[in-house]
């Protein structure tokens, strides 16, 4: 008896994916983008998991939640911006910003290394702002802002909850003010915690498995410029400070104006800024 022949169903192409293109932009992201990248890339390097061999994997962090284009796969880590907080308790008066403001020195021997004026949240430099940039340089004061974010841990499985959570507690946000190096404009931001909740929610197969959430909340310290930087440029430097006198200096300015023709007339210095004071 022969046997009847299978047919093979034809393979249908699985239906490309759309994916959302990545975000543009600009040169200097400046404010609040700025302070999310610095955040990312803090916990990037510091929060890990170890796989199965032992060995250290580095935590997904996503903005907000994870793309829908995204298969999530646990653990996670999610950055929330939920708030924006002038710190007026930061803003006692009003003084000038110039480039030996800011002091660059060894934490370790306190040898200053430098000076500069940075730009914040967008440049590490004023002088990166301009082709010919001057050296003497003067901004209004920084006003002090507090970011508010929540940082969501997110995972599947309770060791990994635990481990993640005391890393959190341990080395990254800790119980006392801590720093965040911001590699935009070079400067340390202080970084505090305000809260931490636990949020566990069941999982969409039922009660019996829960997806483990813990939620902390922290506050990352910038500050917004008064002024905005439109362009720069080069301004002759005042050398000497000149004035205009009526005669000689022994002689007596009751006597008259001296003419303009008159030979006596000259230019007195009042100060030489070529030279270095004694």
């Amino acid at each position: 008896m022969a046997s009847r022949a299978t047919r093979t169903p034809p393979t249908i192409p699985a239906r490309p994916r759309k994916t959302t293109p990545p975000p543009e932009y600009p040169d200097h992201i400046g404010f609040i983008l700025a302070e999310e990248d610095a955040l990312k890339l803090m916990l990037e390097e510091c929060l890990t998991l170890p796989d199965r061999t032992g060995a250290e994997k580095p935590v997904r962090i996503w903005f907000r939640f994870p793309d829908s284009e995204t298969t999530i796969t646990y653990p996670y880590v999610t950055i929330d911006l939920i708030g924006i907080e002038p710190a007026y308790d930061l803003w006692h008066s009003e003084y000038p910003l110039y480039k030996m403001s800011e002091v660059e020195e060894e934490s370790d021997t306190g040898h200053v290394s430098g000076y500069r004026l940075y730009d914040p949240s967008t440049s590490r430099d004023i002088a990166l702002t301009a082709d010919d940039p001057p050296g003497f340089f003067v901004r209004r004061n920084y006003l002090q802002y507090r970011l508010i974010f929540q940082l969501g841990l997110w995972s599947n499985n309770v060791a990994h909850d635990r481990i993640m959570t005391a890393r959190m507690f341990r080395d990254i946000i800790q119980p006392h003010p801590s720093w965040l190096h911001c590699p935009a404009d070079g400067v340390w931001k202080r970084m505090e915690t305000l809260g931490w909740t636990p949020a566990d929610i069941p999982s969409q197969e039922g009660a019996q498995k829960r997806i483990f959430r813990k939620m902390f909340t922290i506050s990352v310290q910038t500050d917004l410029p008064q002024d905005r930087l439109a362009d720069l440029s080069m301004q002759p430097r005042i050398q000497k400070l000149l004035l205009h006198m009526w005669g000689p200096p022994e002689a007596d300015r009751t006597d008259g104006q001296i003419l303009p023709e008159d030979r006596s007339q000259y230019w007195h210095t009042l100060h030489d800024f070529t030279q270095e004071a004694p």
